[in-house]
């Protein structure tokens, strides 16, 4: 059994929402307010047992308006295995999921829809979906679905414990836990003698220990405090061990605290059919993300549906299982990308980095690393940063693959921005991107050319990067030897035609005279990433920006406008001027 689809009408914010999930992993992501918890919480009203919720809340309907119908509908495929009888809820289905009476049809599918509708002044209704006629479902048909959701409101020092609906007490075998209840008392009134004298509760606690073992993160150990330590004044409770250090399990960090509920979580997890956990990553440091993904990628059940907001946690799955959640629908991340070269393009990509560009309104394309590595630092002299206007950044390397990553930014439905330099392919790539970028802005010839203007502010601290002897050597090579080279040639054609003999040079500032011979050393010797971030604190520590830079962040941040339009084209800007 598993959730062939999901169709949700007027439910919080979603209007029209309709998604075929993996049958065995789904692991969702989007910003803040996209509707993970809303899909989460639809699915467990579905399958709700509490009998006290009943009705739904104003604030449950799209827009406020309880005029229109709530509706969800969980389609279930391969029902085998569900405990209720079948004959009159099954419903028949082609490949296009449309109903079919005649079950011997070619390719038909046989699924059972449970459904949950609002009726009169909001009051929750079960039913079996029939294209005929419904079918009540009573609440042991909802009981029967193994389903189990585990939100982000997670209590670990109240799971990790020993009251009867903790998920310390739910891994316990029947006759342990039948133990645990009948001194439950006796543990409230820290009757500690009384928990010695329980060998099958000591057992018990051995057995969890076991479980709770969790060594290779830095040895870290669940056990039970012995009521004659000193760990604090208290009874009987749990603690940590790293080593030959203890501590209570109160006193730990929460992300100690989380690591071994969801630990202890995948335990009773084991076996069940269908999963759905909320913010994976909660309080984890990501190494300890990392550590939790892989031991939940391999949990043994039905059906996984994972949310989260963290590149760690989301990269880790197969790029199969992951989704982008949407108003509408999630979109699967290589759904609709047919193309082999944008395939392989995506998956050249840093996983994480691709995945958080995702999480953002904006993409602001650059070509190479020198734009990306200096372009945060200058937008924050601005206080118009990136993060403020919900622009994440993805360096392309060149120009070659930019209609690539425009084409594929915009099948996510993302506002695409383009940084180019103005050199002398660009009309072919303007050609290209035109009808898939938002904006393309056209900087100068180069990254060297936006910065040189500033020279004066960061000429005489170059030498904390790269002895000013190194470039000199580089220099006097040049202007000594016959090059192919064509930059060498037009550097040293230069300093030729100025008179200039590198043998004289002494320091930095004494390139100032020669913009080509700077622009040279700048893109030969200093196009690092950390160059590059060097540089622009140079420059702004000078409070000073770039006026391409600037022009771009206003821009971007809808401060001005007032950009002049590339001849020919309606959404290409030109910064520099």
């Amino acid at each position: 059994m598993y959730i062939y689809k999901i169709k949700i009408e007027n439910f919080r914010n979603f209007e029209h929402f309709e998604w075929k999930p993996n049958r065995r992993v789904n692991v969702l992501f989007g910003h803040n307010g996209c509707g993970k918890t809303n899909l989460a919480e639809a699915i467990s009203l579905v399958f709700s047992t509490n009998r006290f919720e009943n009705y739904f809340d104003k604030s449950d309907f799209f827009n406020g308006n309880d005029q229109k119908k709530i509706q969800i509908q969980i389609w279930f495929d391969d029902i085998n295995d569900i405990e209720i009888h079948l004959s009159e809820v099954l419903q028949h289905i082609d490949d296009k999921d449309n109903f079919i009476v005649d079950d011997q049809t070619t390719n038909s599918k046989a699924v059972v829809i449970y459904q949950l509708e609002s009726g009169q002044e909001g009051k929750m209704e079960w039913s079996f979906f029939n294209n005929i006629q419904p079918c009540a479902s009573k609440f042991s048909d909802r009981d029967a679905i193994s389903y189990i959701h585990i939100g982000a409101d997670r209590q670990p020092l109240k799971e990790v414990g020993m009251q009867t609906k903790s998920t310390f007490y739910k891994l316990a075998k029947d006759s342990i836990a039948h133990e645990l209840e009948r001194i439950s008392n006796e543990i409230i009134s820290l009757a500690d003698n009384k928990i010695n004298e329980s060998s099958i509760l000591n057992d018990y606690l051995k057995e969890l220990q076991i479980i709770s073992n969790v060594d290779i993160i830095e040895n870290y150990s669940l056990m039970m405090k012995n009521p004659a330590s000193t760990w604090n004044s208290s009874g009987y409770e749990l603690g940590t061990s790293v080593g030959n250090t203890k501590l209570s399990f109160s006193r730990q960090s929460q992300g100690i605290q989380n690591l071994f509920l969801l630990l202890l979580m995948k335990k009773r997890l084991e076996g069940s059919g269908i999963v759905f956990v909320e913010e994976l990553e909660q309080n984890l440091e990501p190494k300890m993300q990392r550590y939790i993904a892989d031991e939940y990628k391999k949990l043994g059940i039905g059906q996984l549906f994972i949310t989260s907001h963290s590149p760690e946690i989301i990269s880790h799955f197969e790029y199969s299982d992951i989704s982008i959640l949407h108003k509408e629908t999630a979109i699967a991340l290589l759904s609709g990308l047919d193309d082999l070269t944008v395939k392989k393009e995506i998956f050249r990509v840093n996983k994480k980095e691709f995945i958080s560009a995702l999480m953002a309104e904006k993409i602001l394309l650059v070509e190479g690393e020198s734009e990306y590595e200096s372009f945060p630092i200058y937008s924050y002299q601005d206080n118009s940063s990136l993060s403020q206007n919900d622009v994440e950044m993805i360096k392309i390397g060149g120009k070659a693959k930019v209609d690539i990553y425009c084409k594929t930014f915009k099948h996510f439905g993302k506002k695409v921005y383009v940084l180019l330099d103005n050199d002398t392919d660009i009309t072919a790539t303007l050609n290209k991107v035109k009808d898939n970028a938002d904006v393309v802005y056209l900087a100068m010839n180069s990254y060297e050319d936006l910065i040189f203007p500033y020279a004066d502010k960061f000429l005489n601290k170059l030498s904390e990067l790269l002895d000013f002897t190194v470039v000199k050597n580089k220099l006097v090579g040049i202007y000594n030897t016959i090059s192919t080279d064509s930059k060498k040639t037009a550097v040293k054609n230069s300093m030729e035609a100025d008179s200039i003999d590198p043998n004289l040079y002494m320091s930095y500032t004494d390139l100032a005279s020669s913009k080509s011979v700077l622009e040279y050393v700048l893109h030969d010797s200093f196009a690092t990433s950390y160059c590059a971030r060097a540089v622009a604190n140079f420059i702004c520590e000078e409070k000073i920006v770039p006026m391409a830079y600037l022009n771009l962040i206003q821009h971007l941040s809808g401060k001005s406008q007032e950009l002049n339009l590339h001849a020919g084209y309606s959404n290409v800007y030109e910064l520099n001027g």
